[in-house]
């Protein structure tokens, strides 16, 4: 997503999935001020050990459960050129949890056909990993 909002559900699970609508989020990305007025009702059914990675620009009340961290999405990106602040986001989060491989998500972003977004790709993955730390 490059301008305006979306938002979007990932379910991941080492087992079958069976019903595709998430009730209580483990992790929340938000991005905009836009984007958290789609999804500021699931705040209230983070439950214990949830984290929310937030825009640094995006203010919202943390519900008590769960942990936030706030990073500089949209500015890093825009630092970039092209860069989705989605795919930082999406990177430091993956930096942080390692929910799935790092050189999975980096081959991934690299993997679009045209050359400038496969490598505009590669480099918001590669901040989102240098603000995971």
């Amino acid at each position: 997503v490059r301008t305006g909002h979306s938002v979007s559900e990932i379910l991941l699970s080492p087992e079958e999935i069976l019903y595709t609508e998430i009730e209580s989020p483990d992790v929340l990305l938000l991005l905009s001020e836009d984007g958290l007025g789609q999804v500021a009702w699931r705040l209230g059914a983070m439950g214990e050990g949830s984290l929310i990675l937030a825009d640094e620009k995006v203010a919202f009340d943390r519900p008590p459960a769960a942990t936030e961290k706030t990073f500089p999405f949209r500015r890093r990106a825009s630092r970039l050129g092209k860069a989705s602040p989605s795919v930082v986001a999406l990177a430091t989060l993956v930096g942080l949890t390692s929910v799935v491989p790092r050189e999975a998500l980096l081959e991934a972003a690299g993997a679009h056909e045209n050359p400038k977004i496969a490598e505009a790709g590669r480099k918001a993955v590669e901040a989102g990993f240098e603000l995971a730390g």
